[in-house]
């Protein structure tokens, strides 16, 4: 579910005690100014898990699951 949002990241949280971060360049396969140009709060969205950073948060990705199955797209 997506929450709150800055101007480079939309903070998800999941049914687990762990959130994560999906940067403004991994919603969508478009430039966009802001998340709030496509995610209102509280939306709920499907991700995939790209790793954890360094410091051991949630590296997530929007733009490669397939938003109406929750499936990953086919590479092109």
């Amino acid at each position: 579910m997506s929450r709150r949002s800055a101007s480079s990241a939309v903070r998800t949280f999941f049914e687990t005690k762990r959130d994560g971060l999906v940067h403004v360049s991994q919603i969508e396969n478009r430039r966009l100014n802001h998340p709030s140009d496509v995610l209102k709060e509280g939306q709920e969205v499907w991700v995939k898990l790209l790793g954890f950073d360094d410091r051991g948060k949630v590296r997530l990705a929007m733009e490669m699951v397939n938003h109406e199955s929750g499936k990953e797209d086919a590479l092109e």
